[in-house]
């Protein structure tokens, strides 16, 4: 667990040291503007779904001759009432092998339920499920308890909970607005994680969300100490360090502790 009040007692050391590493890494670890990544794919809507939906999706992988490889999504079921259910895998942070349930979508917009909508499997789940007959990207067999779980969930065959529904608006690019700097982000990470402020503090950022307000949240993880954090950025770059640092326990399965760490820190609620 995070140790909070470090971040009072961080030493000047530590903190000229990142800032050292942000100036000579370029902070091109972080975010990129590469104008080859777009999804090509025929459902854009499910794509906008799948990058919003969860903590460390970029929207591409890195690899192939290109240098950049699309995601591989597949749609897998509909019910009665127009939901998809779909697979979607990328190289990701986090969770790169998940199923999603879209609710509906129109020409601009499309709706699901939020933390609701996706189970993500591990590397090992994948190897333990699968078998020499199917391989699920190529035949789509997955687990049947898993899917019939997470359909219950999201309403399956059942009438559209409206009250439930989050909006996001179709793009075939995960949109990166940037709120906050990557300079900010990486002094705070450094003041909490202080033993990793002499080697390049942090691998990675991803936005995930921003609220109504202006409140954004980034997905960071740094490889040396192999730990997953959110943090809450207020729109002036401020964050509270008591409850604004969460350390994500399992990469995997954290949709209840995301709630809760989004209901401490007034998620969507008026700024004080």
């Amino acid at each position: 667990m995070i140790n909070k009040p470090l971040y009072c007692l961080v030493k000047a050391t530590a903190i000229a040291a990142t800032i050292v590493a942000i100036i000579l890494t370029s902070c091109s670890l972080f975010r990129t503007s590469d104008d080859r990544i777009f999804y090509v794919g025929n459902h854009p809507e499910l794509y906008s779904i799948a990058v919003h939906s969860m903590l460390g999706i970029r929207g591409h992988s890195e690899g192939g001759i290109t240098g950049i490889l699309p995601p591989i999504l597949d749609i897998l079921d509909t019910d009665l009432y127009g939901r998809t259910l779909f697979s979607y895998s990328e190289s990701a942070m986090m969770g790169g092998h998940t199923l999603f349930i879209s609710q509906t979508s129109d020409e601009s917009y499309a709706y699901f339920y939020f933390l609701d909508n996706f189970h993500s499997f591990t590397d090992d789940e994948m190897t333990s499920y699968a078998n020499r007959e199917y391989e699920w990207w190529d035949v789509n067999h997955w687990p049947e308890h898993i899917v019939a779980e997470l359909k219950e969930r999201n309403s399956w065959n059942q009438p559209i909970n409206h009250d439930r529904l989050t909006r996001v608006g179709i793009s075939h690019r995960k949109p990166d607005p940037r709120p906050v700097s990557d300079q900010q982000i990486t002094l705070i990470y450094g003041a909490v994680f202080e033993d990793d402020a002499f080697v390049r503090p942090l691998d990675r950022v991803i936005l995930f969300a921003i609220d109504d307000h202006g409140r954004s949240i980034h997905a960071g993880f740094g490889a040396r100490n192999l730990r997953y954090i959110v943090m809450l950025f207020n729109p002036d770059e401020s964050i509270n360090m008591d409850t604004g640092i969460m350390e994500i326990l399992d990469p995997h399965n954290y949709r209840d502790q995301l709630r809760e760490f989004m209901q401490q820190n007034n998620w969507n609620m008026p700024l004080e």
